[in-house]
């Protein structure tokens, strides 16, 4: 793929997510580095949506950090519920 800069300078690059879709001639944004052009991707979907895996599963795992928690507060607030967090602790730790 090749491009052109704002300074006019033509850059050949190799999409990193593939050229798949995209036919000669088309006009597509592309996203580069002015200081080093080389280094381009099409602004495309797909580019974004590598991303919402890995923020769904950490929205994921907050969640439970939040659930578990709200448990361990749970048992802490009642009678002897010291007593208890510091069993399951040291417990783990054998």
């Amino acid at each position: 793929m090749e491009f052109t800069t704002s300074t006019g300078q033509i850059v050949r690059f190799t999409n990193p997510l593939g050229n798949r879709g995209y036919y000669r001639g088309q006009e597509v944004t592309v996203l580069y580095d002015p200081e080093n052009p080389e280094f381009a991707v099409i602004d495309s979907p797909v580019r974004w949506l590598s991303w919402i895996v890995p923020i769904g599963f950490g929205g994921v795992l907050v969640v439970l950090g939040i659930d578990d928690l709200r448990k361990w507060r749970r048992t802490l607030s009642q009678p002897g519920g010291l007593v208890e967090v510091l069993g399951l602790l040291l417990r783990r730790k054998q």
